[in-house]
């Protein structure tokens, strides 16, 4: 099974701790919902088109979806992330004092 599902362990850690930091720091204080729909949309998308390749490998379009798909929900939910932390770190308020300086 180690085999057959190669992947960068690197990036899935970077990935999820970004996605850990989403959820609790970001979502829990933006005020603004088209962000977290935007974020949880492109995340729900990708994830959605990744993984029937693995469940039907011999169909040569699942893998070119699986490959696709990301070029376009990434980076478009990236942005959302990026303006949802700005967002929060504008509202100072909400912040832990810690991180108020």
């Amino acid at each position: 099974i180690v085999k057959d599902l190669p992947g960068n362990l690197v990036l899935g850690i970077v990935l999820h701790f970004i996605r850990t930091t989403a959820i609790t720091q970001i979502f829990p204080r933006t005020t603004d919902t088209t962000i977290l729909i935007i974020v949880l949309l492109s995340w729900s998308i990708t994830e959605i088109t990744r993984y029937p390749m693995y469940v039907f490998p011999r169909i040569p379009k699942l893998r070119s979806i699986r490959t696709v798909v990301p070029l376009i929900t990434f980076p478009v939910g990236c942005a959302a992330e990026a303006y949802g932390a700005y967002l929060v770190l504008q509202s100072r308020e909400e912040l832990p004092i810690v991180v108020r300086g």
